[in-house]
């Protein structure tokens, strides 16, 4: 069973998430789908075109000694299998409307680990679930919750809502 939380993040926000991330653990930012193997792997969270555009990247933890392997679609796009026994978590963005009001959309921002009852040998998901626990404080720490729920907004996206 998986385990989420809501997340809105400016870019200003997902510098400061991906300085976090680093200084946590070993990690490597990926792509959802990318034209060429090479453009998949990424430094930083790409840059949105539009408030409106939602990102979706992958947060692979390089700490358990796997290496994502890369697949071609039917689309002929590039991308990397993952599921509950990779030591993976799934960001996506949210996406602001044109007014940036904070709303629920069909985009909603999130944090997302796919997790797991089923044991594996592939890595030590304790562990893992701990390194994710870690994430989630750090959000809960800076973020503010929108009341009756359980979505944060980080420190800069807060600003456009005061």
């Amino acid at each position: 069973m998986g385990r989420q939380i809501g997340i809105a993040m400016t870019e200003r926000d997902e510098e400061e998430f991906l300085e976090f991330l680093l200084s946590s653990a070993n990690i490597q930012l990926i792509m959802t789908f990318s034209d060429t193997e090479r453009d998949l792997f990424i430094d930083k969270f790409p840059n949105r075109n539009t408030s409106e555009e939602s990102i979706k990247v992958l947060i692979w933890n390089n700490d358990y000694g796997l290496k994502p392997g890369v697949k071609i679609a039917t689309n002929g796009k590039y991308y990397v299998p993952v599921g509950s026994g990779y030591p993976v978590l799934e960001y996506t963005s949210h996406r602001f409307c044109h007014r940036l009001k904070f709303q629920f959309d069909s985009s909603p921002g999130r944090l997302y680990w796919a997790g797991t009852k089923i044991p594996t040998d592939t890595f030590d998901q304790r562990h893992f679930e701990k390194w994710y626990n870690k994430i989630v404080h750090w959000v809960k720490s800076r973020g503010e919750e929108l009341k009756g729920s359980s979505y944060y907004y980080m420190p800069n996206t807060s600003k456009w809502y005061k």
